[in-house]
């Protein structure tokens, strides 16, 4: 007897060898469905079972037992077996725990020895990784690929599962920049298939998305900014919140938003008999709204129930189009006012017309059968006569008006399709003058269908022959699979049946096991039957690295005589599955042809394939590849590190993509050799682009091409770097000689960023000399860059900058009044200098024309007085700043002496 060592159920399917005279004779037998395996006529004596078969799920049990077997007497034999564990893995949201599809991993089993490649394997959409049958022991989980927008879980998980533990292992994700979209009810329950679409706030599609059971739907990656989320598609029986919602998403922290839906008005219509309130089936009934709009018309259930889930708010009109066969029509219209999410019930009543009503319902479901045919006989003083044959309409009803009062029978003479006949009679007294009803059920038949199958490929298998038995072990009839693995058996009645493979498909072990099957009334029940292949031998070939499925590689199979069986290639799944007659012995393999940019393996393999049982061998190869180097150089003399022409530079940053324009590695020159080396990559082409250069080096950051041809191949690069060079420039121009009290003006000139990177906080600063003159205005000019400016003032009351303008236009020239009341300036309080601050500017960014200045010369000049206006240039790059001063000297007289000259210092 065979059971489940943690619960006692019964196994089948277990195969023992029960052996007697030391082993020289014995005898193999299989448990049934009971989980037994009964030999008879053996002679007394000690006897060994040994299991050599565990049940489909289970782990074999190793240990011999011996009994003794005395005359006249039955020996039992109970042998436990440990369930194989599982393993499941949960892949979900960190925080809201919504589950992850496409997450990959890679599961390896961990010995003494070694760690064993399980395989790799991708969350459903349920975020579920299951293995079941897998060997207890030490396991290691490792995420290989994150769902796109989350974050890779870098964590290693290494587990111990144990003899028939079912196992489970949550593993969270972070999303990079996540939008958090919670779908609730009113009553704040989480609903799932809401449907949304998220755009930037000015329109650009960023994606559609879906709530899963949490009630989150999440965009795992965005930019920060400001995004519109919009509900598409509300759960079903729920209204849509047509109102879109605008969200900030921050650097760092995520957004969330929350929609409501309610519930869709409900709407119940109950049809039921005037006279004693009983519930009618197959009346017709129209509903449509108040403006006429029909919405459907509906017929009336056993339970005499129309139910409307997916309405509208509003006001409805319902109207009864047909009675029910046997009942008077009425078709005074109702009207219904629906509130969101209301539900309302109303009542309509009919009344009976004499005569019979006959009802057909499913035995399981209660729905209405049309289609089956009933004799109607009346019983006169011993005789019977023949009404005729009736036949029940798509609302499962007959009605037979104008019958005399007295006895009758009711015969089913013909089932509907799919439904097995009830050919009891029905004895019916018929009264006069009301309506007599008689309920009638029919049970549908039931489907088998069966499967075979390949235990290891799961392929479907042809020519399998199974020998069906009801429950009295009555056989039914024998049945052979189809080209795809079926049979399907249909009007079965319910109930249980047993089912035994007679004969296997060709190079497979029979499964002679009985199963038991018990069939459902109107279903299609599915049995699936794997079977064994004989002996056989399998070989994948895959990439050493990544372990993935190498096709052409090309193998010789050699018996153990060294005679040549074949020449073998592996397939697209890098597999090559040998015949399943292959007889048991040792065989030798050899590779002779390695796949495409592969090294061949010329290790010569001997394996042994054992009867009953597929040999697996997993070969690796080692795709051919090599290296790129790069070396990085100034192209010229750097005055800013005062690196040399020629010089290795550090910290120069690459990256390498393959011929998808995958990336796939980034690599940074190192040491005073500057040269920066790649992994070793598969043979091919490759794209080079450099991102990052060293510190005051700047590149034109093209793209350029490496190709690697053979194994082992070293393709180097010698890659110059421009050295920055910053510097600026500007010219003051005024006059040469002011008068005491006269307003001047100083124009700025030849104002240029002359560098060959873009330099930040760019700037032109004016010092005013106060002992001379007052600011009155201020000319920005027109500049050859589109950028916008500030415009900032000292005083000589407040020293820290202040702005008067903000994000002036640099292809206007503006023009600024920097009087005392347009400043806001107190008494005595003046200004000292001015700048405008422009931010990032381009190299060769300069005026076009030019900026300049008014002031007014102060009336306390002293004749022949000199004074100097100051101006400088300047911007920032990386932590350097650069700037270029200028000056103009004027000198002051107090009488008119003619024109004073335009230029001169």
């Amino acid at each position: 007897m065979k059971k489940d060592v943690s619960t006692g159920v019964l196994l089948p399917g277990a195969t023992f060898r029960v052996s007697w005279n030391s082993g020289a004779d014995f005898q193999d037998v299989t448990t049934n469905i009971n989980g037994e395996a009964v030999i008879t006529g053996l002679n007394v004596g000690w006897y060994t079972v040994t299991e050599i078969k565990a049940p489909e799920g289970y782990l074999i049990s190793t240990q011999p037992h011996q009994v003794l077997l005395n005359a006249g007497e039955n020996a039992v034999v109970e042998i436990f077996n440990e369930a194989k564990p599982s393993l499941t893995l949960l892949k979900v949201d960190n925080v809201t725990k919504t589950p992850l599809q496409y997450a990959r991993f890679r599961i390896e089993r961990k010995t003494n020895d070694n760690i064993i490649l399980i395989g790799e394997y991708v969350s459903d959409a349920d975020g579920v990784v299951f293995l079941d049958n897998i060997i207890p022991g030490r396991y290691v989980v490792t995420e290989i690929e994150a769902p796109s927008g989350f974050d890779i879980d870098r964590e290693i998980h290494e587990i111990t599962i144990e003899y028939g533990q079912a196992y489970r292992l949550e593993i969270t994700n972070t999303p990079k920049s996540p939008i958090y979209i919670q779908k609730v009810d009113d009553k704040g329950n989480p609903l799932m298939e809401a449907q949304f679409r998220v755009t930037t706030i000015n329109g650009a599609m960023v994606g559609t998305v879906t709530t899963g059971r949490t009630g989150y739907a999440i965009i795992p990656y965005a930019e920060p900014g400001w995004y519109r989320v919009e509900e598409v598609r509300a759960p079903d029986g729920y209204i849509l919140s047509s109102t879109p919602q605008n969200v900030q998403l921050l650097s760092g922290r995520p957004a969330q938003v929350e929609f409501v839906n309610f519930k869709k008005p409900q709407l119940s219509i109950l049809k039921l008999d005037s006279s004693d309130n009983r519930a009618l089936m197959g009346a017709r009934i129209r509903v449509a709204k108040a403006n006429g709009e029909i919405i459907g018309t509906y017929t009336s259930g056993y339970d005499g129930l129309v139910t409307l889930t997916d309405l509208d708010a509003g006001s409805y009109v319902v109207t009864e189009i047909a009675a029910p066969d046997g009942y008077i029509l009425d078709m005074t219209p109702q009207i219904v006012e629906l509130k969101q999410g209301e539900s309302k019930q109303i009542e309509l009543f009919n009344t009976a017309k004499p005569g019979l009503q006959l009802q057909k319902l499913d035995k399981l479901t209660n729905q209405p059968i049309g289609g089956a045919s009933f004799s109607l006989v009346r019983l006169e003083s011993g005789a019977r006569r023949d009404l005729g044959v009736y036949i029940t309409g798509e609302n499962g009803l007959i009605y037979v008006p104008d019958l005399t009062p007295g006895h009758y029978v009711l015969t089913e003479t013909k089932a509907a399709n799919g439904y097995i006949l009830d050919s009891t009679p029905h004895s019916i007294y018929i009264e006069g003058g009301k309506l007599n009803t008689i309920t009638v059920f029919n049970v549908p038949y039931s489907t088998l269908r069966i499967v075979k199958l390949d235990s290891e490929t799961r392929e479907p298998l042809a020519n399998a022959v199974f020998k069906l038995f009801d429950e009295k072990r009555l056989e039914i009839g024998t049945y052979t699979t189809s080209a795809l693995g079926e049979i399907f058996i249909a009007e079965l009645p319910s109930g249980v049946y047993f089912l035994q493979e007679q004969r296997a498909p060709a190079g497979y072990v029979l499964d002679n096991t009985v199963a038991q099957v018990e069939l459902i009334g109107g279903k299609t029940t599915t049995v699936e039957r794997l079977n064994t292949p004989l002996g056989s031998l399998r070989i994948i070939k895959i990439d050493s690295i990544t372990k993935q499925p190498l096709y052409g590689a090309t193998f010789l199979l050699y018996d153990a005589r060294n005679n040549l069986l074949g020449e073998f290639t592996t397939d697209q799944n890098g597999l090559i599955s040998f015949g399943r007659n292959l007889q048991a012995g040792n065989y030798k393999l050899k590779e002779i042809k390695a796949p495409d940019n592969y090294v061949l393996d010329e290790t010569i393999r001997t394996v042994t394939v054992k009867q009953g049982e597929t040999t697996e061998i997993v070969i690796e190869n080692q795709s051919k590849r090599g290296r790129i180097q790069i070396t990085k150089v100034a192209a010229d003399y750097n005055d800013l590190t005062k690196d040399r022409k020629g010089s290795a530079l550090a910290n120069a940053e690459f990256e390498i993509y393959n011929n998808k324009m995958e990336l796939v590695d980034t690599v940074k020159t190192e040491g005073k050799n500057g040269i920066a080396t790649s992994v070793y990559l598969p043979l091919g082409v490759y794209g080079v682009k450099e991102i990052s250069s060293p510190d005051y080096f700047i590149t034109d950051g093209e793209m350029f091409f490496a190709e690697l041809k053979i194994h082992d191949d070293l393709v180097k690069f010698r890659v110059v770097n421009t050295p920055v060079h910053i510097e600026t420039s500007v010219e003051k121009r005024g006059v040469a000689e002011a008068m005491a009290g006269d307003s001047i003006f100083y124009d700025f000139t030849g104002i240029e960023n002359k560098s060959n990177v873009p330099l930040e906080e760019f700037y032109l600063r004016d010092i005013l000399p106060t002992e001379a003159v007052r600011l009155e205005k201020i000319w920005t000019g027109v500049w050859s860059e589109r950028v916008t400016m500030d415009v900032q003032i000292r005083t000589n009351l407040k020293p820290d900058y202040r702005t008067i303008q903000r994000n002036l236009l640099s292809t206007v020239n503006n023009e600024i009044d920097c009087s005392r009341s347009a400043l806001g300036l107190a008494s005595g309080e003046y200004v000292t200098e001015f700048r405008l601050v422009f931010g990032t500017v381009q190299p060769g960014f300069h005026e076009t024309t030019g900026a300049k200045i008014q002031v007014r010369v102060l009336d306390t000049l002293a004749n022949g007085q000199k004074f100097t206006n100051k101006v400088d240039v300047g911007g920032r790059y990386i932590d350097l700043w650069v700037y270029q001063p200028d000056g103009w000297t004027s000198t002051g007289y107090s009488r008119p002496r003619g024109d004073l000259p335009k230029t001169g210092r």
